[in-house]
């Protein structure tokens, strides 16, 4: 179920990208676009009712999210296409949620999450683990890449990436299907080289080497701090000087 709402979800926002004819690096933004807009039509596990018609207000920072009520009596919904996640405070408030949802509509429980659009969760007494190693051996055995040597980087250091007019050419079909499933924005899209077919090897041996991370979240204890960098040197762009933004897979950290 979940495999075939995302492939929905894939094609609506290649469409929204072809049609307009905007490019590729866009692409986070037209699944961004394609989520919002099934989230507004009425769904099969709402009997045909959108979220808005059953006394739910929606996140202003996340537009597929929804909340009704407050404190311990709080209920927070995630809805993609016709799959929800449920969660609040008071297990108490969420089976009556459950409850009234099942009594109004055709529904079924499969109790505590454990796997959601590729991402595995694991819940245990006091803490929730998120990964995807099921989905990134995956990816490496469909590129014959599930024996390679793992790496500690996903980049070489000081790696400038152009379009390389005078490179060898590589099978663009393949490249772009690794990208597909690594989940990365790229503007070597139309014209890959030996040079881009190798960055993206690389993404996927660094892959193998932490295929096995993820993220731990734990009830109460110290409060920690992820940081994130990034490189934003757009003037050593050796093409245009243009940023690429896109969706991603989820970070991961040991």
């Amino acid at each position: 179920m979940v495999e075939r709402r995302n492939m929905t979800v894939m094609a609506m926002a290649r469409s929204l990208l072809n049609s307009m004819n905007v490019p590729g690096r866009f692409w986070g933004e037209a699944v961004w676009h394609t989520v919002y807009l099934l989230n507004r039509l009425s769904t099969k596990a709402l009997d045909e009712c959108t979220p808005f018609k059953i006394g739910f207000s929606r996140c202003s920072q996340e537009q597929t999210v929804y909340k009704r009520g407050s404190g311990l009596a709080g209920v927070i919904v995630k809805v993609y296409v016709d799959d929800l996640i449920v969660t609040g405070k008071s297990p108490e408030e969420i089976m009556r949620f459950k409850q009234q949802m099942m009594s109004e509509f055709e529904m079924t429980s499969l109790e505590l999450l454990n796997y959601y659009l590729k991402i595995e969760v694991a819940q245990e007494d006091g803490r929730i683990t998120i990964k995807q190693t099921t989905y990134a051996k995956k990816v490496l055995g469909q590129f014959s890449m599930l024996d390679c040597n793992p790496i500690k980087f996903p980049m070489e250091q000081r790696a400038q990436l152009h379009r390389d007019p005078d490179g060898q050419s590589v099978d663009a079909i393949e490249y772009r299907r690794i990208i597909g499933c690594l989940r990365v924005a790229s503007r070597f899209m139309k014209k890959p080289t030996v040079m881009h077919r190798k960055a993206v090897k690389q993404i996927l041996r660094y892959l193998k080497g932490t295929v096995h991370y993820g993220l731990v979240y734990t009830r109460g204890g110290t409060e920690e701090v992820i940081t994130r960098y990034t490189d934003s040197d757009l003037i050593g762009d050796m093409d245009d000087r243009k940023l690429s933004n896109g969706g991603g897979m989820p970070s991961t950290v040991a």
